[in-house]
């Protein structure tokens, strides 16, 4: 139906522009593997910390504040930077992020580790913003009403996915059903 009919709800058309794929799907994937973290971060603070949920919800609110803080700042960076190279760049800080995430534990201290997911915020929401932006690089003019309309839809189903191949990684296998 998509493809034969002339105004699709989603027009799978758009999908022949590399920046508006990429976007997707490479942006998707991106999004599917970096939110699962917080979900999965606030389980281990409370059940393998011991931490209240409060207690996990100040830790990993710090994800949302250096995310908010970029808002401010990204058109900026962008401009001044350039996409190919804030991409490549905040990949690996992502990765770092990601890989110092893991190897928190009880004896991290609450400072470490607030001021590591306020950069893993920072960093994602860099990559996020960047990367639905530049979904709309080569879309004519005519076409951009129908990813705009959207765009914000994608990350949510990606959303939708996140937790489960995190948590699966995360379980022990000798702990899963």
């Amino acid at each position: 139906h998509a493809l034969a009919s002339e105004k699709p709800i989603v027009d799978l058309r758009l999908l022949r522009y590399p920046t508006l794929r990429a976007s997707v799907f490479g942006g998707g994937l991106f999004f599917m593997g970096s939110t699962s973290v917080v979900f999965l971060l606030s389980l281990l603070f409370q059940i393998g910390f011991g931490l209240t949920a409060f207690q996990s919800g100040l830790i990993t609110f710090a994800v949302a504040a250096g995310a908010l803080s970029t808002r401010f700042v990204i058109g900026n960076v962008i401009r001044i930077i350039g996409y190919r190279r804030l991409l490549a760049v905040n990949a690996l800080v992502t990765a770092a992020y990601l890989f110092t995430c893991s190897r928190f534990d009880a004896a991290t201290p609450y400072a470490v580790m607030v001021a590591v997911l306020y950069i893993g915020g920072v960093s994602r929401s860099l990559q996020f913003t960047s990367v639905q932006t530049l979904c709309f690089a080569e879309v004519p003019p005519a076409a951009r009403p129908i990813p705009s309309f959207r765009a914000p839809a994608v990350p949510t189903g990606w959303r939708g996915l996140s937790p489960a191949p995190g948590s699966r990684s995360a379980i022990p296998a000798r702990l899963r059903c």
